[in-house]
């Protein structure tokens, strides 16, 4: 009975992994995947859940079984008894480490290691990339199995959350539109003022505040996910936040909400008269007190947005 091992750090599971396991299923007698465990990084995902991940997607491949190992690789291989371990090659830069690691396995137990190529439609795959895709809002459904796609969506979007992480922009889409809006309209003549509808305006300043307390918590987490993962000077100059709650801004929201609720409706309209210029300066006034995390947050996800294009026009090329 040939047994192999298939160790990786699975965080998480993806389709490249997939490819393999069901290759080496066909190769092999017996297929232990191996969720392995570094206390020197910070995964995602907890043990627990990766094996979690790996078994749903693995159910129905009978010969191949999960486990979780902390330690030297050889002694797990050693422990159950297996003859090979099977590692994944994505590209030339992949295979100087593994010929390393290959080696030292060698030396250290006499055990054969097989390289298998990542199919070529998952050769550009990665879970660090998938991570990425995810935590920006993008699609990763080509990528991943479908419990998988719902485990990042519950890690980066939160148990009570539907918006995606992008939606911290939603704030500033939602200003710069009244904004344009504002800025668009004519003046009545002979006056600096302007109509709008007084329930429009109302509408607008509800739902600022009812994103508020959300996409600050989805700020303040995107935030910390960049420090545990950087310790570059320039993220954790981003980091050192904190400067002013949602309390501030609702309350000066609250202001506008009381000015805009005094004014009586045009005759026969449910259109207001207001000052031009005075909707524009609230405006940036909220621009400027949002809290230092969300346009924090805002710069982080725009960096990570144009490392992402980046590295998806290096795999093309």
């Amino acid at each position: 009975m040939i047994r192999a091992i298939y160790p990786g750090s699975f965080d998480p599971m993806t389709y490249g992994h997939l490819d393999i396991i069901k290759r080496s299923a066909e190769l092999f007698d017996e297929v232990i995947v191996t969720a392995m465990i570094n206390p020197q990084k910070k995964p995602l995902f907890s043990t627990e859940e990766k094996k979690s991940l790996i078994e749903q997607s693995v159910k129905d491949i009978p010969n191949v079984k999960v486990a979780a190992f902390e330690g030297l690789l050889v002694d797990f291989v050693e422990q159950n008894n297996a003859n090979v371990i099977v590692k994944g090659l994505r590209a030339v830069s992949d295979f100087e480490m593994e010929l390393q690691m290959a080696a030292l396995n060698r030396k250290l137990d006499d055990v054969e290691t097989v390289f298998m190529m990542t199919a070529t439609e998952h050769s550009f795959l990665s879970s660090t990339l998938v991570k990425e895709v995810s935590r920006l809002g993008g699609d990763i459904s080509s990528l991943v199995p479908e419990h998988v796609v719902d485990a990042l969506n519950k890690k980066f979007r939160g148990p009570n959350m539907d918006k995606s992480t992008s939606a911290v922009f939603e704030i500033f889409n939602l200003l710069d539109k009244f904004e344009d809006k504002v800025e668009n309209l004519d003046c009545v003549p002979f006056t600096k003022m302007v109509m709008l509808r007084k329930n429009e305006i109302l509408d607008i300043i509800s739902e600022v505040n009812e994103l508020i307390p959300e996409e600050i918590y989805d700020a303040r987490r995107i935030i910390q996910q960049q420090k545990d993962i950087s310790e570059n000077e320039e993220n954790q100059l981003l980091v050192d936040s904190y400067k002013i709650s949602e309390k501030d801004i609702i309350e000066e929201w609250e202001k506008f909400k009381n000015k805009v609720e005094s004014l009586v409706c045009v005759p026969s309209t449910e259109n207001v008269m207001i000052g031009k210029k005075e909707i524009l300066d609230i405006i940036l006034q909220i621009h400027i007190i949002l809290p230092v995390e969300l346009h924090n947050a805002k710069r982080i996800i725009k960096k990570q947005k144009e490392i992402l294009e980046e590295r998806t026009q290096a795999e093309s090329i």
